[in-house]
């Protein structure tokens, strides 16, 4: 019978090994809250849910964190035409002259869903249009 040259395992040592870091978890953990309070909030913008929206951001989810395809809780807002929600997002520091990756801002979501009050909040919040001059007619400049 021939017996192993290994040395018997220490019972601390393996254990800890099999179990991952305890930092490493929370870090996890964090990150998975994190990236949930993000979708939380591009829900809220979406669905118009200004008490929501303002928690979280009270919380410290950015306001500019863009998805997959590049839209921002304010493009999510201005398409639904929740003004109030986007007023929440600006005071909060949410940028308003972004794009998505078709090229559209929060203007122009707005602009084609026609929700004249996010447009007007828009343009008196400082949005760039930079078309603005050439689509009013001559008698209206």
């Amino acid at each position: 019978m021939l017996r192993s040259t290994k040395a018997p395992p220490v019972a601390g040592k393996h254990k800890a090994r099999e179990q991952p870091p305890r930092r490493a978890a929370a870090a996890a953990a964090a990150m998975s809250k994190a990236a949930g309070d993000q979708a939380g909030l591009y829900r809220a913008a979406e669905l118009g849910d200004v008490d929501k929206t303002g928690a979280l951001l009270e919380a410290g989810v950015d306001a500019n964190l863009a998805d997959s395809k590049g839209r921002r809780p304010i493009h999510f807002a201005a398409c639904g035409g929740h003004a109030a929600v986007i007023s929440e997002l600006i005071r909060y520091g949410a940028e308003i002259n972004v794009v998505d990756c078709n090229g559209n801002t929060p203007l122009h979501l707005a602009v084609i869903s026609n929700w004249f009050e996010c447009v007007t909040l828009l343009l008196h919040a400082g949005t760039l249009c930079p078309v603005w001059p050439f689509v009013l007619t001559p008698s209206l400049r």
